[in-house]
């Protein structure tokens, strides 16, 4: 409730979300509003889609036991010269006094007052179901799966979908496109009333991203489903029985999905950027060893769960990849289920962002695996996350160019390991007389050398005799050329 108690309680903004009546918010009162403030700017949201049946929102008049301020019934108020945005289902009341009101509304008015504009407002929930294809197992009659979307909540009256007795009956809607779904909300006929049911959530890859039996059973029943990524929903009976549906109303918002390609990563090491076999996309990453990683700027537009997903291909078994922000893991992937014949496929996980920008980097656990594009589509509230344990695999020993020190980009160190003085050689068609910018960094990523070099044709000598034991890389950078290779320094 929202009135003016005190004399100076008007000219305010307020902005606020309305809980489902039910449980500790219902008081029996059918009142789950209260305007009774002057000059004032006020907006009304609703926590779920459809606002069950005779509950209202009053400007003014009976406040329905709602009390402010430790009062237990502050009541007789009127509300006047305010502006109103209602964007919930929920009718709206003015009692005589509550004058010069401008509201914009999604739900029926009784204006009992005068002066009041109203407005048609244009951030209503939408029935996204209107516009989907509604299945079932089978139909009993005339009584067709599209009845259940055909906009009529008429629970005495008119049409409705129905199966025959069978096992496991099921009614299921497609929206067509995947959608973050708020919520759906079931009607059942006074004549077929429904027993307990399961609704069922897939996306569009026909992954399950919600589930739940619903028991409580009202003839009305408005079942919460987080945001989860959906587009597909099916109502199913777990017994021998008809299933018989008045309407289903499903609520949310098209999903929007965040993909960023290989190539377009901030920072890499050990990665070389390859044209692609992949049908989409020009580009991939090919991940050398397990010390390569690639860094990602990516702005997540709400907190919460994200869907992941990884276009990958493999050429062996269990390659792995371990997701982090600021040295703190978010997933752990092993691509298990990949085949590793070098076709491309799709791997789905998912990770907790906050909402705003981020750095995350991809690091490989082990080489051999490509890498095209990634995909982030927000999934809900934060949940949860089990990372799966990689222990650490020991570093190889072999030498990581050819047996005269030749790496596939043309250039050399020698000798590799090293354990003093190395000797890098470029090819030949690098400027003679030209500035090398020469960075080293270790396997996180962190810079431990930098220098500029004359590039006389006789290679470049650089001592590293003071650097820890360990696998570094070295990156060069001349003109427009640049070279990369790993070191092991002794």
């Amino acid at each position: 409730a929202f009135m003016n108690t005190y004399d100076n309680d008007n000219n305010v903004s307020v902005d606020l979300t309305i809980l489902p009546a039910s449980g500790p918010y219902m008081n029996g009162s059918k009142c789950v509003a209260y305007i009774g403030c002057d000059q004032s700017n006020i907006t009304l949201k609703y926590a779920e889609g459809v606002a069950p049946e005779d509950l209202e929102i009053r400007v003014g008049g009976d406040s329905g036991n709602k009390g402010l301020l430790g009062e237990s019934n502050q009541t007789g108020h009127t509300g006047n010269d305010n502006i109103i945005n209602n964007f919930t289902p929920f009718p709206m009341v003015f009692v005589e006094g509550s004058n010069n009101n401008t509201v914009a509304t999604c739900g029926p008015v009784e204006d009992n007052a005068s002066g009041n504009t109203f407005l048609d407002s244009d951030e209503c929930p939408l029935n996204l179901a209107i516009n989907g294809v509604a299945t079932q197992s089978s139909t009993e009659g005339d009584a067709v799966a599209a009845h259940a979307i055909d906009g009529d909540t008429d629970s005495q009256h008119g049409v409705f979908s129905q199966t025959n007795l069978e096992n496991d009956p099921w009614w299921e809607l497609d929206l067509g496109n995947a959608y973050n779904l708020r919520n759906v909300v079931v009607f059942d006929t006074e004549q077929h009333p429904l027993t307990a049911f399961n609704i069922i959530v897939t996306d569009e890859n026909g992954a399950i991203t919600f589930s739940e039996l619903v028991d409580d059973l009202e003839t009305t029943n408005s079942i919460f489903l987080g945001d989860a990524i959906g587009q597909r929903i099916k109502i199913q009976l777990d017994a021998e029985s008809q299933l018989t549906l008045k309407e289903v109303q499903v609520y949310g918002s098209l999903a929007e999905n965040i993909r960023i390609q290989a190539q377009d990563n901030v920072a890499n090491i050990g990665v070389m950027i390859e044209s692609t076999s992949d049908m989409d996309g020009d580009e991939h990453a090919r991940i050398e060893d397990k010390h390569s990683f690639m860094d990602f700027e990516v702005e997540a537009p709400q907190s919460g769960m994200y869907r992941l997903a990884l276009r990958v291909s493999v050429a062996e078994e269990n390659r792995k990849l371990s997701i982090t922000e600021n040295n703190e893991i978010l997933d752990n992937v092993l691509f298990s289920d990949v085949s590793p014949d070098g076709g491309w496929e799709t791997v789905y996980t998912w990770i907790n962002l906050n909402a705003g920008n981020h750095t995350l980097r991809f690091k490989g656990l082990n080489a051999d695996w490509k890498i095209n594009w990634f995909e982030l589509t927000y999934n809900g509230n934060f949940a949860e996350k089990e990372i799966i344990d990689f222990p650490e695999e020991p570093d190889e020993e072999e030498v990581i160019s050819d047996a005269d020190g030749v790496y596939k980009n043309g250039f050399k160190i020698l000798p590799n390991p090293v354990t003093d003085i190395m000797t890098i050689k470029l090819p030949e068609s690098a400027l003679l007389q030209a500035t090398v910018e020469v960075v080293i960094l270790d396997t996180n990523g962190s810079r431990v050398e930098a220098m500029s070099v004359l590039n006389t044709g006789n290679g470049l000598s650089i001592n590293i005799q003071h650097l820890s034991s360990g696998i570094y890389f070295v990156h060069l950078s001349l003109n427009e050329q640049t070279f990369s290779g790993k070191i092991i320094k002794r």
